[in-house]
């Protein structure tokens, strides 16, 4: 479980959070929506403990500090190939050889394997977003924190990612940032959004 007991933060002179309490289960699926500067991605770099609350605190209990985040815009090794960052991804997060085989299939599914040889460096916008999303699958982590990280990603492959998210869901907890109506119709999971710097059900 992650729990925010009376978090208050503010950046520059916006009050992003203000004294807000909020627990997250061990597991679950979440759609964290809003319009743009409510404070979405700040709270993901708060998880993440890049920034410090100004009060309150964040309490992990079952282990939930393990976190994965997926930005934006990711961050790739443009130098290496798809298959050498996933590799590189096993290799760090110690997976298992019958969960690589589990991610060998879905680069298949979604056909991303036929250009996981090639460098990252050319690959289209939709190709990073894919290989990112399947990195976080890869990594196994507790929690995932997902950042509009469906923009760019062919309407084919998209209900195979959100396949793959509700069976996750049954065993991590997922935070999911997104603005696509596609996405919130495929997807079906309780809604938050910040407002007055509380969270609440959006």
């Amino acid at each position: 479980m992650i729990r925010l007991d009376a978090v208050s933060l503010t950046l520059g002179h916006t009050k992003i959070l203000n004294r807000c309490s909020w627990s997250f289960p061990d597991t679950g699926l979440f759609l964290l929506n809003g319009p743009n500067g409510i404070g979405k991605t700040t709270l993901f770099r708060l998880l993440m403990q890049d920034v410090v609350a100004d009060t309150g605190k964040i309490i992990f209990t079952n282990a939930s500090d393990d976190i994965y985040l997926v930005p934006h815009e990711p961050f790739m090794y443009q130098q290496l190939t798809g298959k050498e960052f996933l590799e590189l991804i096993y290799k760090v997060r110690h997976q298992s050889a019958k969960h690589q085989i589990n991610i060998w299939q879905l680069c298949q599914r979604v056909h991303l394997s036929q250009f996981l040889d090639d460098q990252i460096r050319t690959y289209s916008q939709g190709m990073i977003k894919k290989l990112a999303l399947i990195a976080a699958i890869a990594a196994n982590a507790q929690v995932l924190l997902l950042d509009e990280v469906f923009s760019g990603i062919d309407s084919t492959s998209i209900p195979v990612f959100v396949d793959q998210l509700n069976q996750l869901k049954l065993t991590h907890l997922i935070i999911l940032v997104t603005h696509q109506a596609t996405i919130l119709q495929l997807i079906s999971a309780p809604r938050l959004t910040i407002k007055d710097g509380q969270l609440s059900d959006g």
